[in-house]
This record gives structure tokens, sequence and C-alpha cells, in this order.
């Protein structure tokens, strides 16, 4: 009984620090059953990520002028509302200029700003070093180069509508190929590397394991999923729901009466002028049609992520 007790306490204490990852892992085991027992059309997974995105990932990212607020508040920083307009809007007004003149360059810039995103939110345990700073980065790039390449046929259209390179198609598809080949000696070679590295960020042997089961569980419903699906599960559930608690985390830090019905609620506003963006976005590539809708969605979402890597990052640190 003694010896239960001992291994069933660790358990339940690694069960409350990572219960809602626990919660998202079942829930895209969930819709990976429910797309085999109905087998929902490409026109329904499409429209169901658009949803997603809207309901979630636009609103994680709709909290930065609160969580932004917040942070300042807990270190004792006077906030200045025209500072913090004036600097998000020109970073993401310079953005969708560069999208216009630089399709390629802002893409490639895109994928290095989204892989440290994807790596500080998904890292287990943040230590303030270079070293953790460099394997969250690399384990995030890993992560979003997976999600292009696991279905690089569907992919690929998004990609080149946005850049109008569609001479580079044959290559880029090569390319793909090749790392979809060697994309579990390259992952399992980051693993081996983390495994020698763990103590020097602060890592337990425990905290090691479930990071890599996470990563395999993660990959397999990337893999395994149609990509709108599984695009949807890995940003629309998995990256921003977690995002939302780290919010919610962060804000009571000095607000214990800080809970997720508030958050939405602070959220609204900024949530409809968030949409409204990405709408005028999607429309302004007019014609519109179904093909137009993604990649329209995809620019408006990356324009937004610049400034909210940072207010974010910030807060990332306050709650590690």
């Amino acid at each position: 009984m003694a010896i239960l007790e001992i291994i069933a306490f660790p358990m339940k204490k690694y069960y409350y620090i990572y219960r809602l990852r626990l919660i998202l892992v079942l829930s895209g085991l969930a819709l990976l059953l429910a797309f085999n027992i109905i087998a929902f059309s490409l026109q329904f997974q499409c429209w169901f990520f658009v949803v997603v995105i809207s309901v979630t990932g636009i609103p994680h990212g709709s909290m930065d002028f609160y969580l932004d607020k917040k942070v300042k508040e807990i270190d004792n920083v006077r906030f200045n509302i025209f500072k913090f307009y004036a600097a998000y809007l020109l970073k993401i007004a310079a953005y969708v200029v560069c999208w216009i003149y630089l399709p390629i360059p802002s893409l490639l810039f895109f994928l290095v700003i989204t892989g440290l995103h994807f790596g500080e939110i998904d890292w287990m345990k943040h230590k303030k070093s270079g070293l953790n700073s460099v394997l969250y980065f690399t384990y995030g790039s890993l992560m979003i180069i997976s999600l292009i390449t696991a279905h690089f046929n569907e992919t690929a259209p998004i990609l080149f509508e946005i850049v109008k390179q569609a001479n580079h198609q044959a290559q880029a598809v090569w390319f793909s190929n090749i790392l979809s080949k060697y994309a579990l000696l390259i992952w399992s070679s980051y693993f081996i590397l983390l495994f020698f590295l763990r103590k020097k960020i602060d890592w337990t042997s425990k905290e090691y394991i479930l990071f890599a089961l996470q990563t395999v569980v993660l990959m397999f419903l990337i893999y395994v999923l149609p990509f709108y699906l599984g695009f949807t599960f890995y940003f629309g559930f998995w990256h921003s729901i977690l995002s939302l608690d780290i919010i919610k985390s962060v804000v009571q830090l000095n607000d214990k009466r800080f809970n997720w019905f508030m958050m939405v609620k602070k959220a609204f506003p900024f949530i409809l002028v968030a949409l409204l963006f990405v709408a005028v976005v999607i429309f302004s590539r007019l014609p519109v049609d179904s093909g137009q809708i993604v990649p329209g969605l995809f620019i408006g979402i990356s324009a937004l992520t610049l400034p909210h890597l940072h207010v974010f990052s910030a807060a990332v640190k306050r709650y590690s």
C-alpha cells in the first residue's frame, strides 16, 4: 500500500499540473474517432477550421491589450494605452505591407516567429536561459514544419497562393518529401539531444518523459488527421486554449477573481475588431472564393502574430 501511495502521489501531482494538456490530447483523439466514424467532407473540414480559429485562435490574441496592461501592473510600470496601440498597429501595418511587396521573406519570417511562439507554449517548463530558448525555438520550428509537410499536397496550394510563386511548387514538393522521409530521424535526434541537456534546463526525468509522450501524440494526430482537422486541433484547440490558460494564470497573479467567463467578457470587443480585420484582409483579395478564404485568413492571422508574440512572451516569463 505504501509503495502504491509513493507512486500515486507524483502521478497525481503531474495530473493537476498538466491536466489541461491531457484534456486537449483526449479531445484530439475524440476528433480522430469522430472523423473515422463520420468521414467529414472537405468543405465541412474547411469551415470547421474557420469557425474554430475564429472562436479560439483569434480570441487568444485579442487579449493582448488586457494582458500587456496586467504585465505592466505586475512590474509596476505605467501602462500607456496610446503607446500600446500605436506600436501594435504599426507592427501590423508594416507586416501587411511586407506581405504585399515581399511575400517570400514575409512567409519565412512568419515561420520563424511562429516557431518561437509554438515552442514557447508547448514547452513544459521554462528556465530563463539562452539554451532553454534555443531548445524551445527548435522544437516549435520542427512543429510548424511538420504541420506544413505532413500534408503538403493540401498546404502547397495555400502557400503558393499566398506568395504567388507556383512555378517553384515542384521543388518545394521534393523538399517536403525529403523532410517527411527523415522526420522520424530528425525528431529522434532532437529528443536524444534534449535528454542529455535536460538537467541544464532543470527538467526532471518525469518532465522529459511527459514532454516526449506529448509530442508523440501531437505528431500522431497531425499526421493521421486530414490537414484541416489536424491544424484545427493543433492551433485551434491545443495552442490557443493553452495560451488562454496562461493569460488567465498571469492575470490571476494580482487578481484572484479573474476566471474564464471574465476573460471572454473582456476579450469580446477585441475579438470583434480582430475578426473585422481578418475579414477585410480576406475580402480585399477579390474575387472571393473558397480557395481565397484560407490564404486570406492565414495572412490576417500572421499580421496579428507579430505584435502578439512580443506581448505574450513577456507574459510567459511571468507565468514560468
